[in-house]
């Protein structure tokens, strides 16, 4: 079996050594490690042309975004096994091991992954747990339905620790261009869409929050193509009901923190969208209630609550 790694690069000389080296100290050694430049102008590209290492294909392109990037990457890999990596995080040396062993034992799914720890670059070191506290080690099948109930309250998995079947693209598509926040996110309900995933709940990915040049400290008021990509399969007729209810309150919690993020940067027309959308809700109903009392204060007054 053979894995190929995908880096998506856009200016991250300061880190992506460090991604680098820790795919290199793998137990379990990719056949190959594609990463597309897509567009740096710090020298990131020349950090990554300088290193001595034969499975290292560095491509260039325009600055596109990092969903193009990994489309080009996962266009020109030649395994059908493709690892993510973002170029600023990091794998633990056992991480490609236990992604083969979830193959060889699950080879039915079409992704296998992980989970991870979040890094501040301080003492603050935490593990996101799903919703139900599955035992540490434990290893499994998450269909789309068992995905939403772990992944309710934080990402169960990330961009960083999971490996994917190349022919699920053949399925799916690829990453989407037109969304900016929240593209693997969609992809992740693509997958579960079509395929189960497996996953191992031991932390082998890094995710690093003090990175340079991090996309989520971008902003968008606007309700998001993600969003709108969820509304779709809201819509559609051959959802099963429990899953059209574990993906609506899924949908409210993705808005619902959405609303406080545009509230404590000042945009209440956006958090008021947000609590419209997601007014239905019965799994977050307090937080619905607080966060709209929060709306409804002069914009004076809850500051003085969110910027504490």
């Amino acid at each position: 079996m053979d894995i190929s790694v995908v880096i998506p690069l856009y200016n991250k000389a300061p880190h992506i050594q460090r991604t680098l080296d820790s795919i290199f100290c793998q137990s379990f050694p990719p056949k190959e490690i594609i990463i597309v430049d897509d567009g740096s102008t710090d020298g990131s590209g020349e950090i990554v042309k300088a290193v001595a290492d034969p499975r290292i294909k560095l491509f260039r392109q325009e600055n596109a975004g990092i969903s193009s990037a990994r489309n080009h990457g996962i266009r020109e890999s030649s395994t059908n096994f493709v690892a993510l990596i973002d170029a600023d995080d990091e794998w633990k040396p056992e991480f490609l091991q236990n992604i083969a062993m979830l193959i060889e034992d699950y080879p039915e799914c079409g992704a296998y992954a992980t989970s991870y720890i979040r890094e501040s670059g301080s003492a603050k070191i935490w593990q996101p747990k799903p919703q139900k506290d599955i035992p540490s080690g434990w290893k499994g099948k998450l269909d789309i339905n068992r995905y939403l109930e772990f992944t309710m309250f934080t990402y169960t998995f990330n961009a960083s620790s999971i490996c994917i079947k190349k022919d699920v693209f053949d399925k799916i598509g690829m990453f989407n261009v037109k969304v900016g926040r929240g593209q693997d996110l969609e992809m992740w309900l693509r997958i579960l869409l079509a395929y189960d995933i497996a996953f191992l709940n031991k932390p082998l990915g890094i995710y690093y929050l003090d990175a340079v040049n991090r996309s989520i400290q971008n902003f968008n008021p606007q309700i998001g193509v993600v969003f709108g990509r969820i509304e779709q399969l809201l819509d559609r007729k051959d959802l099963p009901v429990n899953t059209h209810k574990l993906l609506y309150e899924f949908y409210c919690h993705q808005l619902l923190t959405k609303c406080s993020e545009a509230l404590s940067r000042g945009y209440r027309e956006a958090a008021l969208e947000c609590l419209r959308k997601s007014s239905k809700t019965k799994k977050f109903r307090l937080r619905w209630l607080k966060w709209y009392f929060l709306y409804t204060m002069p914009e004076k007054i809850s500051s003085i609550y969110l910027n504490h």
